[in-house]
């Protein structure tokens, strides 16, 4: 198989892919919603990942004991424990949402820069690191720009999605 018949048939499988996710969609609802949704999700199930086998293992190396920012000890949780692994369903759609992150064109890159500081969450109290004014502060807009602008890369995505 040479190159273009292997970059087709990622093409193809991309767009079958996609297929089996709009099916999946309530469509009495908006689809930006819907997208928002899914994106939720992927946040979550993102910070649930366990990080094992991040540090080297060598016996040389000596890490530091781990200062945490004040604002990563606030959190409503009941205990410090993780959120519980995700599964594998889980994954399979947090992998189709964060490919959808592709669908927003160059030319809304702030768009996709917003969706993508909402993704970060933190994987104990499962709150979102980037609150919308800070989202605002760090694109130099108002908090509501920058949730609208959220909104707008939700409706980009679902109408790509909705595409044959």
């Amino acid at each position: 198989m040479n190159d273009s018949e292997r970059q087709f048939s990622a093409i193809s499988a991309d767009k079958k892919e996609m297929k089996e996710v709009y099916l999946q969609f309530d469509h009495s609802r908006g689809m930006a919603e819907q997208v928002a949704e899914w994106l939720e999700e992927a946040a979550q199930t993102l910070a649930a990942l366990p990080a094992t086998g991040t540090r080297p293992s060598a016996k040389c190396v000596n890490w530091p004991d781990v200062l945490f920012d004040p604002e990563d000890l606030d959190w409503f949780r009941e205990s410090d424990d993780r959120m519980p692994s995700p599964t594998a369903a889980q994954v399979k759609r947090m992998d189709a949402a964060l490919s959808w992150l592709s669908l927003i064109g160059q030319s809304d890159i702030r768009l996709r820069r917003v969706i993508n500081m909402r993704l970060v969450v933190h994987p104990i109290s499962g709150m979102h690191r980037w609150s919308w004014e800070k989202i605002g502060q760090k694109m130099g807009c108002s908090g509501d720009t920058a949730k609208r602008w959220h909104r707008r890369g939700c409706e980009v995505i679902g109408k790509k999605i909705a595409r044959p």
